[in-house]
């Protein structure tokens, strides 16, 4: 009887290992085995341009634009559309 139990478990073990070697091998097979990351492209190599390369320009219009600030006179601005401020009668 000993030898029959001791048969069964080293069946059953046996069993186990083969499926447990089945499953792995299957699991690897199926994912992909060649995964590279993304490219980087050309311009993200490049040197990037400082922060305040966008922010200054010379205006080649400066000189012609002469009438581009006009001082208002002293006083309440009127508005726009408005001939004289609501509520001055």
């Amino acid at each position: 009887m000993a030898d029959k139990v001791l048969f069964l478990f080293s069946l059953f073990s046996l069993f186990l290992v083969a499926l447990h070697l089945h499953i792995d091998l299957a699991e690897a097979a199926s994912r992909p085995l060649h995964i590279h990351p993304p490219t980087i492209p050309k311009a993200s190599l490049r040197k990037p341009k400082p922060y305040f390369a966008n922010l200054y320009a010379i205006n080649r219009f400066k000189f012609t634009e002469t009438e581009a600030f006009r001082p208002t006179s002293p006083g309440h601005s009127p508005g726009v559309g408005h001939e004289n401020p609501p509520g001055a009668s």
